[in-house]
């Protein structure tokens, strides 16, 4: 009987955690029941066939603050403490009703406001850790030493889904030695891409450079689109495709005034093809959008949404500028002299010995096979 596994990737401000959650689960769910919590809305169309999902109340429509933050209003009117205890006994009860063998979560180890700490405390299966590699500024209280002794006595395993070389996360946030016995670099997560099927599919013109612009989430990104589409204007001769994001209020205005060698899209469900196929990506500098890029060597352009210089975007950016080719922009002015050379750069052989471990989709298949049968063995 196939064993069961519980995802939870409740919030974020973009997609990343359920991004990388659901590609995790693309590759298990063969050999596994997976069971995806989030509170994205995007989990409809994210999800992989073979699994199923409970899309649950966001925080951004249960707490007063995060709604009008995103310019909603509260779905219930409840205090803070309310909701933190309303998603807290949503977890426990469809956790006793699932009984899964394992957990994993992605990023905050109890969750944005402790929601996890009782379904982690109180159910018996495995539990397992995602993280990128890379804290943004605001959560490193949450991965402080003293917190890491904490989430490390209640945690099986820590993967951290990155190139040791890029990110040492014991090291470079002082973890405590408590996590270190479970602690695992197991390499980036990306999916396969078939390139020359994506460029069919997609209508690419022969003869014709592909650049994808994506916006990531899309908040707060206006700027950023309209740079996109003005670039489309100067290289008539370069084929664009610009994704707004799911959170973007600018599509509508820049979708019909698009130029002929440029499509307009709000969402798009494969976002991750058209970035591993494409030679030149434009993104904010998220975790999925730079290692899809990766995938067919792109040029790759970060001008990252973040604004902080110790967040992940930025550090990200120039952590892997290392081993790949990738232009940082600190203003969208610099776009189209930023995609000028590297159109140059297509031109020449691509002398960059690719180095990255990108395995950890094979490695964490490996990983929680062992970890759930020591457990199955541990049981007689």
């Amino acid at each position: 009987m196939k064993k069961k596994l519980l995802f939870i990737a409740q919030d974020g401000s973009g997609l990343g955690h359920l991004s990388r959650l659901c590609k995790i689960a693309e590759q298990l769910q063969d050999k596994y029941s997976i069971l995806i919590l989030t509170g994205k809305p995007q989990i409809y169309w994210k999800v992989p066939s073979g699994c199923e999902y409970i899309r649950i109340p966001s925080w951004s429509s249960l707490r007063k603050k995060q709604a009008k933050l995103w310019g909603k209003n509260p779905w219930i009117d409840i205090d803070d403490s309310e909701a933190v205890e309303f998603i807290s006994k949503l977890y426990c009860s469809i956790c006793e009703i699932f009984k899964p063998d394992g957990i994993i979560i992605d990023y905050l180890p109890f969750g944005k406001y402790g929601e996890l700490v009782s379904v982690l405390k109180n159910c018996p299966a495995k539990k397992i850790l995602i993280h990128r590699g890379i804290v943004d500024s605001s959560d490193l209280a949450v991965f402080s030493k003293s917190e890491s002794s904490i989430y490390g006595g209640i945690y099986d395993r820590i993967l951290v889904a990155c190139d040791k070389r890029v990110v040492d996360f014991y090291t470079n946030y002082n973890q405590s030695e408590v996590i270190l016995p479970k602690l695992e670099t197991i390499g980036y997560i990306r999916k396969h891409v078939d390139t020359l099927k994506t460029r069919k599919e997609e209508l690419i013109p022969d003869g014709y450079k592909w650049i994808v612009c994506s916006a990531g989430g899309g908040k707060n990104a206006e700027e950023f689109l309209k740079s996109c589409l003005l670039a489309a204007e100067k290289f008539p001769k370069v084929y664009f495709s610009i994704i707004c994001g799911p959170f973007s209020n600018v599509y509508n205005e820049i979708a019909f005034i698009k130029p002929e060698n440029c499509t307009v899209h709000f969402e798009k469900y494969n976002l991750h093809e058209l970035l591993g196929a494409c030679d030149i990506s434009v993104i904010t500098g998220g975790y999925n959008s730079i290692t899809e890029s990766m995938y067919n060597r792109a040029q790759i352009i970060v001008f990252p949404s973040q604004s902080e210089g110790n967040d992940e975007q930025i550090i990200q950016a120039e952590r892997l500028a290392k081993y790949y080719p990738i232009f940082t922009i600190s203003n969208i002015s610099q776009l189209e002299s930023s995609i000028e050379i590297c159109l140059g750069r297509l031109n020449q052989l691509w002398n960059h010995p690719f180095e990255l471990d990108m395995d950890g989709l094979n490695r964490i298949e490996g990983i929680l096979e062992n970890e759930l049968n020591t457990k199955l063995l541990n049981e007689f």
